[in-house]
């Protein structure tokens, strides 16, 4: 298979599959909001009229000068979102990135966007701030989901779909990769790592989500079933290094992750096709309200750039 053409998944490096690190950016942004809440935190607990009174309320208060910024950053991110659907769609724009690399960045502002909300409210959500947070923290439980079916349809590095061989090709790929790492028999890899056929039709939207997190639980299983056979073999995992062992995990949770989501891809292209039509109304909504609540302050002069 041309490497052009292989899988993307959650266990390839960022290094290798050439992205945007954002998980570790977004793990950094998230530290740096943490340590600021803590710093201010008995200014946030405290009652309103114990706020108005504290010196930290010229710069925490929602239109102070630390917490309007974090307000405007987090209007800037909820309409950074907006750019992801229009690289999908504009083949013209293929030029700043793969829709993976956009995708990567756009989970990374997505779950950052609650926690720079809610530090610029001083956490408190009332009126029309409560509108939009609730909106917007709906439109990110919204987005996990989405995260959590759009996974488990098979990608290129490019973020387009698999075609049956290239699955069919990969998964004979990292099989014998396996092999040649765990010194496992072809057979047995075979065999610890076979998925169960299932009538994937006859799901509905339960029991589609139900089976996603039993195929989750059951892939565990077998990848410590498989490193069992690795010590039965005669291959101990002792004398395999953590290294080897990390590998092993990963071609196999790959591997499985393979059967299962062709195995399920009709279901799951059902239900994320489902998951767009109820998502889009909902991700309007909150841009609305976020919009109406940023004219409400600037037209009230409730900034510190007036």
């Amino acid at each position: 298979m041309n490497s052009a053409h292989r899988l993307v998944t959650d266990d390839t490096p960022s290094k290798s599959r050439g992205r945007f690190p954002s998980g570790r950016v977004a793990a950094v942004l998230a530290l740096v909001l943490v340590v600021a809440n803590l710093f201010g935190l008995g200014y946030y607990a405290a009652p309103v009229a114990t706020k108005v009174r504290s010196d930290l309320h010229p710069l925490l208060r929602p239109s102070g000068l630390i917490g309007q910024s974090l307000g405007l950053l987090a209007f800037a991110g909820f309409l950074f979102l907006w750019l992801y659907p229009v690289r999908k769609r504009a083949r013209g724009l293929a030029f700043s990135g793969s829709i993976a690399r956009w995708l990567d960045v756009h989970i990374t502002v997505g779950l950052l966007i609650p926690l720079i909300a809610a530090t610029h409210a001083s956490w408190r959500f009332t009126g029309l701030i409560g509108l939009g947070y609730l909106a917007m923290v709906i439109v990110w439980l919204s987005g996990v989901a989405g995260r959590y079916i759009y996974v488990r349809i098979p990608r290129t590095r490019d973020g387009l779909g698999m075609s049956l061989d290239d699955v069919r090709l990969e998964r004979i790929r990292l099989t014998h990769q396996i092999v040649a790492t765990s010194g496992i028999p072809l057979g047995q890899v075979e065999e610890a790592l076979r998925v169960e056929p299932i009538d994937a039709q006859s799901l509905g939207l339960i029991g589609t989500i139900r089976q996603f997190v039993t195929d989750d639980l059951r892939r565990k299983r077998q990848i410590r079933g498989l490193l069992s056979r690795s010590a039965a073999s005669g291959t101990s995992k002792g004398r395999l290094d953590r290294k080897a062992v990390r590998e092993i995990v990963k071609l196999a949770r790959t591997q499985i992750s393979l059967q299962q989501q062709m195995r399920m891809l009709e279901a799951t292209q059902r239900i994320f096709k489902f998951w767009h039509v109820a998502h889009l109304p909902v991700a309007i909504t909150a841009l609305l309200a976020v919009i109406l609540h940023v004219t409400v302050a600037v037209v009230t002069g409730s900034t510190w750039f007036r």
